[in-house]
């Protein structure tokens, strides 16, 4: 007959819930009543940069959204209990753009493939041009901004990112990105090496034209992304114009958009 001591029962192990979905997420599920303490630990530098006690049944997270390599070491009632080690092989990383700009989604696109090389991992992303990079990309699931993505180890946000005071979100940004190129403001995002990358878009035919043309775009979603010499264009208009290239401004804004003036004589 079995035993009805309480001290011979063995209470069933409780389960560890582990995901990296804006932010390292952390969940202690199960019945036996127990305290965790959760270490978040950077595994390339030992850097803790968040540390917490927990009981089961509970869960706690890292508001740190861009990635990190991350160690999580859990400990149960004091003893070491689970040592989970970050590992996206084979398993769904959602990256979502934030910005609308043109300039941005280029410049971004490449390192979401050397994101999915990198980890072995399966890749879906969302960006508001999806049709420009679907056919050059064809091992990334592409969907539309907003649309429910299921079954995620792991998702992170590219864009420039506020607080409410205006300062930089450095739990989003880990570094400046108005003193960083633009593709390495994405590079620091998703912890990859930076190193200049060209993307592959979509691109339409069209029929030479019988004169040899430049084109323009002087504005952008952002002053510091400016060309800000006052004279700049129109010096650069001059110049490509005096060599019999023809020159065409394809930006959309008005002439006088944030106070930059469209160079003449186009």
């Amino acid at each position: 007959f079995p035993s009805h001591d309480k001290n011979n029962i063995v209470e069933p192990e409780n389960r560890l819930n582990i995901n990296f979905i804006k932010g390292a997420f952390v969940e202690i599920l199960g019945t036996k009543d127990s305290y965790y303490n959760i270490k978040f630990i950077n595994n390339k530098t030992g850097e803790v940069p968040y540390e917490t006690n927990i009981k089961n049944n509970m869960w706690t997270k890292c508001t740190i959204e861009f990635f990190i390599e991350w160690r999580i070491e859990v400990y149960e009632n004091g003893n070491p209990w689970k040592t989970y080690l970050y590992n996206a092989e084979n398993k769904r990383v959602y990256i979502a753009f934030d910005s609308k700009a043109l300039g941005d989604t280029m410049s971004w696109i490449p390192y979401i493939d050397e994101f999915r090389k990198k980890h072995k991992c399966e890749v879906i992303c969302s960006t508001f041009m999806n049709h420009l990079f679907k056919d050059e990309y064809p091992e990334i699931e592409f969907v539309e901004p907003g649309k429910a993505v299921d079954n995620l180890f792991a998702m992170y946000s590219l864009g420039l990112f506020y607080n409410e005071d205006g300062k930089i979100n450095l739990l989003k940004n880990p570094t400046d990105p108005k003193t960083q190129p633009m593709q390495k403001m994405c590079t620091d995002i998703l912890g990859l090496t930076y190193k200049e990358i060209r993307p592959k878009i979509k691109h339409k035919k069209i029929e030479k034209p019988a004169k040899k043309q430049v084109a323009i775009g002087i504005h952008g979603t952002a002053q510091t992304k400016y060309w800000n010499n006052p004279t700049g264009w129109q010096e650069l208009v001059d110049y490509v114009k005096g060599l019999g290239y023809d020159v065409y401004l394809l930006s959309k804004e008005d002439d006088g958009y944030m106070g930059n003036v469209n160079p003449r004589e186009l």
